[in-house]
Order: structure tokens, then C-alpha cells, then sequence
């Protein structure tokens, strides 16, 4: 699994929590998302920006049931996705936050859009100083 990039444990809440009891786990955990859940298996997310437009712009009471507004069957991809497949997913899908799934379809972590820019200007840095190493290295010959 991504273990560098992903990550565990996802913040999670069944599709009969309300939109006020979401946002409150959001605060309490300083997240942007939760995955609502139903036997392991995500069946939807949510984002702050979902309770924003879906449920205050709506004016929707904050005891609605976070089902009602969640965005239905994320895309998710195998815990043992590779970085381009990942970010192909996240391309396609055109989301900023993918739930990974086992093998029987249980959320195990969650890799986000800035997860895998964080990771890709590391490995940049990473190729930059080896070039830079490389390129002093030749000059002292």
C-alpha cells in the first residue's frame, strides 16, 4: 500500500449521521471530507464544500441526513495502486480525494489531490539535487 502518501484511518460516518453531526466530526478531526460508510465500504463522501452549497445555500435543516446531500459512489481505487494510477483516477474522476479500498471493497485509507503534488515536487526536489550532485561532482574531476 501507499503508506508514505495515504491516509489511515479515514475519517468516516454512517449515511443516517446529519449534516450537522458531519460537520462537527470535520471540525473535530480538522478535515475537509468524510467518507460515509456502510459495512466498511464507502457509499459516498462528503466535503465542506459539499454542507456549503448542498445544505446552507439550500437552507436544509442541519438534522438532515448527510445521504440526502453526499455525493454517491466515490471513485476509489486498490490500496495497492500505483502514484500514476492514482492520479490518473483522480484526473478522470475529476476529484480531489480518493478513498482506497482492500481487496473486498473496505475503505483502508484515503489519498488526496494534494497528497500526490506533496509527493510529486518531493520526488522533483529529489531529481534536482541528484542532477545538481551530479553536475558539481563532474566539475571537481
Amino acid at each position: 500500500m501507499t503508506d508514505h502518501i495515504a491516509t489511515t484511518p479515514v475519517i468516516t460516518a454512517s449515511p443516517s449521521a446529519t449534516v450537522a453531526e458531519v460537520a462537527q466530526i470535520m471540525r473535530a478531526h480538522h478535515v475537509g471530507c468524510v467518507v460515509i460508510v456502510r459495512d466498511e465500504r464507502p457509499i459516498g463522501i462528503v466535503t465542506d464544500r459539499d454542507l456549503a452549497l448542498r445544505v446552507v445555500a439550500e437552507s436544509l435543516a442541519t438534522t438532515t441526513e448527510v445521504a440526502a446531500v453526499m455525493t454517491p459512489a466515490p471513485v476509489t481505487a486498490p490500496a495497492t495502486a500505483a502514484i500514476p494510477t492514482m492520479l490518473r483516477e483522480i484526473r478522470l474522476a475529476g476529484t480531489r480525494r480518493l478513498p482506497l479500498v482492500d481487496e473486498r471493497g473496505r475503505l483502508v485509507a484515503i489519498v488526496t489531490h494534494d497528497d500526490l503534488v506533496q509527493l510529486l515536487a518531493r520526488e522533483l526536489k529529489d531529481l534536482g539535487d541528484g542532477i545538481e550532485r551530479a553536475v558539481d561532482a563532474s566539475e571537481l574531476r
